[in-house]
């Protein structure tokens, strides 16, 4: 998740409820039923319904990740698109 985060730059708050998936359905439930709940938006049943760990995982900011996905880009396109390299390995 430390990764996610730092590619994302944003932290991610996570839940340690065993019951998380049946959690999501109930607030999905009660933000469909307007109606009948005081939620007007997902944060909103969120934040009074969810059990989410007050700590983040914050990202790891002595990685770059923009430099890496521009390394990445580079040699995608070079063997990709200018070299013969990855057909030849493909082909043999």
């Amino acid at each position: 998740l430390e990764c996610y985060a730092s590619v994302i730059k944003k932290p991610i708050y996570y839940t340690e409820d065993e019951y998380a998936p049946a959690s999501g359905a109930a607030i999905f439930g009660a933000l469909a039923a307007k109606d009948k709940s005081n939620y007007n938006s997902i944060d909103d049943a969120v934040k009074h319904m969810g059990k989410l760990n007050p700590k983040p995982i914050l990202r790891n900011t002595s990685f770059n990740y923009d430099k890496l996905y521009s390394m990445y880009k580079e040699l995608h396109d070079y063997f990709g698109k200018e070299s013969k390299v990855m057909k030849e390995l493909k082909n043999s």
